[in-house]
């Protein structure tokens, strides 16, 4: 046997003694009254959620259309906010240096009047 082979047989080995170790714990759980009807009431539901999907396989297929639907209208608004804020953001770019330019008008325009009222 090459290195290989034995690698391979501890690999199954640990895969078998996990599996046998699960088995035997939900054995051993299941004498358990109260987990058995628990169990078996889980189970119940389930089989018949997945009946009702088989039997209603257009509810399923709605159900992922609407929120597919839901998850295109998101985005779409996501995308016109960042559109919106993007071009406002260009406005204040824009509009910065002329603000700037007004204040720094008015502050010289304040300075000398102050000025020529002091003389």
């Amino acid at each position: 046997m090459n290195i290989e082979e034995k690698q391979y047989n501890g690999k199954s080995k640990l895969l078998q003694g996990i599996l046998i170790g699960a088995i035997a714990g939900a054995a051993i759980s299941m004498l358990d009254r109260q987990t058995r009807a628990t169990t078996m009431e889980c189970g119940k539901k389930s089989y018949q959620k997945v009946r009702h999907i088989v039997e209603n396989p257009e509810i399923v297929i709605n159900k992922v259309n609407n929120t597919r639907n839901q998850v295109k209208s998101s985005f779409n608004s996501i995308k016109e906010d960042v559109l919106s804020i993007s071009d406002q953001i260009n406005a204040l770019m824009e509009i910065s240096p002329q603000v700037a330019s007004v204040v720094k008008e008015s502050k010289e325009a304040i300075l000398e009047v102050t000025q020529s009222s002091e003389k």
